[in-house]
């Protein structure tokens, strides 16, 4: 599986250059003692390494929360003083700043950010850039009104709303049209050069939710795209994310070819916490389909539940009866309910790894190996999913993920 952190070997055209590729050279460079790794700081083009002063930490999380990252910059000559300029119809605030590690001895930099400066602070001789991450705005857009609702992912009469599709959608169409049409992202690259949305990446999510038999409407009245995205990443047990080079990325947790891209031990991590909780269980879950928007009724309900119950833990109930995006029928609920029941059934181990420099190639939506001694007859090597990158500290050089165990047996 390729890296889906920014990578790029020399000096770049921030327009064309390919930064998805990963060599046994960088792996090695990672995983060495005496690695030199420079902090590189790309504004608007041009390289600006010498004027840092510090740093962010960077956070990756998962389903279209954006992150926030500051940068702080020496302005003891005045060479940024510029940003303060205002026009009527114009400012120097809105560029691209990218944020990565430059590797001299390979002469490879590995682009861990991507963003654009909302605001500046000067204080005293330095400037601090406020970044945003680059698809904060397309994410933040709202979908119709209370008053004039998104009617195109819903159908009823009169016949005028019914999709080219026919009455549903795949989760994978649903996504791709929030995303283009509403968000703005570019729909019409269908390769890597799409320059908003991993093409590889989406159209193996798509192809792989299609086989879950899926079938859904909506009714938009003002949720934000983050939201309508969570919703569909909670249905089809998938991650979305903004990569470091900006791009968003598309993952099935658990899909049947999966295999671990990295291996962690005490040999290459900083620290392991296990944590396990049986409110994590369901073992029963109802699911209403058929949602009918004039009448405001549902054309039915299915339920799934466990045949045997562990008396230790009880009823745990999950309901889905969300009016925002729902299952189009009983075929599409009951599958939902079946896959539901099949993840949750049994608690899982989450794991907040950290890890040294070599742990900075792996991304959310990957597989790693994680072997502990917590107590060692039971911890063999286990897979764990990562769901989330709370903290890439680029002063520590430490990056720290929340993984998931796959279902019970995987």
């Amino acid at each position: 599986m390729e890296a889906k952190i920014g990578f790029d070997y020399g000096l770049f055209d921030t327009e064309t250059f390919d930064n998805t590729a990963e060599t046994e050279d960088f792996d090695a460079a990672l995983a060495s003692e005496n690695v030199t790794a420079l902090t590189r700081l790309v504004y608007d083009g041009d390289v600006y390494d010498d004027r840092i002063i510090s740093t962010p930490t960077i956070s990756r999380m998962a389903n279209g929360i954006a992150g926030n990252a500051d940068v702080e910059l020496d302005n003891s000559d005045g060479i940024w003083n510029y940003l303060l300029d205002t026009y009527r119809y114009y400012t120097n605030l809105g560029r691209t700043c990218r944020v990565g590690l430059y590797f001299p001895d390979i002469d490879a930099t590995l682009y861990l950010y991507t963003g654009t400066v909302e605001g500046v602070s000067f204080i005293d001789t330095s400037v601090i850039l406020h970044l945003q991450d680059k698809m904060a705005n397309a994410l933040d857009k709202q979908i119709g009104t209370g008053q004039e609702p998104e009617l195109e992912f819903c159908y009823f009469t009169p016949p005028e709303y019914e999709l080219a599709y026919g009455r549903w959608y795949t989760p994978g169409q649903m996504i791709w049209k929030v995303l283009t049409k509403y968000a703005g992202l570019n729909g019409d690259l269908y390769t890597s050069a799409n320059p908003d949305i991993n093409w590889d990446s989406y159209d193996a999510w798509r192809t792989a939710t299609e086989g879950m038999d899926y079938r859904l409407q909506g009714r938009f009245s003002g949720q934000k795209i983050s939201g309508i995205l969570q919703r569909i990443a909670d249905m089809t047990n998938s991650v979305f994310w903004v990569d470091g080079e900006g791009k968003i990325n598309f993952a099935l947790i658990e899909p049947d070819d999966a295999e671990d891209v990295a291996e962690f031990d005490a040999s290459n991590s900083v620290s392991m916490q296990f944590d396990l909780s049986k409110q994590d269980i369901t073992n029963t879950c109802t699911v209403y389909h058929g949602y009918d928007v004039p009448s405001n009724t549902w054309g039915g309900v299915t339920t799934k539940a466990m045949s045997t119950i562990d008396p230790f833990v009880g009823i745990h109930e999950y309901v889905d009866e969300d009016k925002i995006v729902w299952h189009f029928d009983s075929g599409s609920a009951m599958a939902f309910g079946n896959a539901f029941i099949a993840r949750n059934e049994y608690p899982r181990s989450k794991l907040r790894l950290k890890t040294s420099l070599v742990g900075f190639l792996r991304d959310i939506g990957e597989r790693i190996s994680v072997t502990s001694t917590i107590p060692p007859e039971i911890w063999a090597p286990r897979s764990y999913w990562i769901e989330e990158i709370p903290s890439i500290d680029m002063d520590s050089l430490t990056i720290e993920f929340l993984a998931r165990r796959g279902a019970w047996g995987l």
